[in-house]
């Protein structure tokens, strides 16, 4: 059961190739005002920039994180 004080957005992207055709935005948990009040220094939008850039500054900053595949990485010391 999540905490009665969780707000959470979807944004689902549909694609044909390699090209967005259609962007959808729900709310999961809260009342969309809640949500829209939340994301107030955000823009009053759901979007994924936040997120994505803050995965893209821990993978750079985390040098195991960087390579594409699940393979050993050693550590150089």
């Amino acid at each position: 059961m999540p905490p009665p004080d969780l707000k959470y957005g979807q944004v689902i992207k549909y694609r044909e190739g390699d090209a967005v055709t259609d962007v959808k935005k729900r709310v999961v948990f809260g009342n969309e005002e809640e949500v829209l009040s939340a994301l107030k220094l955000a823009g009053n939008s759901i979007n994924t920039s936040y997120i994505e850039r803050n995965n893209l500054t821990v993978r750079n900053g985390v040098s195991r994180l960087i390579r594409k595949t699940i393979d050993f990485s050693k550590l150089n010391v």
